[in-house]
């Protein structure tokens, strides 16, 4: 595949193609996924968590999370648990009467190709980087909103966005699609 000599890739480079809603419902019946967990599909608002060890950015996690349930008052939020998030964070994520959490071992890119008409956020996770198609939905990276506790390692980086993610500073910049 690489040729050590000439610094040079000897492999061909393909293009993948789009991840589909299509693929995903194959999947999930190629591999018998139930999807028991997600109780509504249309017009929901789906937070895609991370694990956060830092406990000022855990309390900006749910800071956020409080602030949208303000801005979203008559809608529950979704929390998809990266398989990794710590049990104490779980429980802390169950006393909030806002929030639904989803906590199975589906990849989020399956509930991504079951939501539609709906919000889709993460702090910076790759989980929204897949652009599903004909689901009009609107992502958003809460990036700068964490980056706000100056975190030594979240300073350092810069998230790359996609062209169907929008990068927010404030809640007030997220919205349903056709709003």
């Amino acid at each position: 595949m690489f040729d050590n000599k000439k610094n040079k890739t000897k492999a061909k480079i393909v293009q993948i193609l789009p991840l589909t809603a299509i693929h995903i419902e194959k999947l999930i019946e190629v591999f018998n996924f139930k999807n028991t967990q997600l109780l509504e599909t249309d017009k929901i608002i789906l937070y895609f968590n991370q694990p956060l060890f830092l406990e000022e950015l855990l309390n900006k996690e749910f800071e956020i999370l409080e602030d949208i349930a303000y801005q979203f008052p008559n809608k529950k939020i979704y929390i998809k648990l990266q398989p990794s998030t710590k049990p104490s964070v779980q429980e802390r994520f169950e006393t909030l009467p806002y929030v639904f959490l989803i906590s199975d071992k589906l990849p989020a890119e399956f509930y991504l190709g079951m939501v539609s008409n709906s919000i889709l956020l993460t702090g910076w996770s790759a989980a929204l980087m897949h652009d599903i198609g004909n689901q009009n939905n609107k992502s958003y990276f809460l990036y700068p909103m964490y980056k706000n506790v100056n975190d030594k390692v979240l300073s350092q980086i810069t998230p790359k966005s996609f062209p169907h993610i929008k990068m927010v500073d404030t809640i007030d910049q997220i919205k349903f699609p056709n709003e």
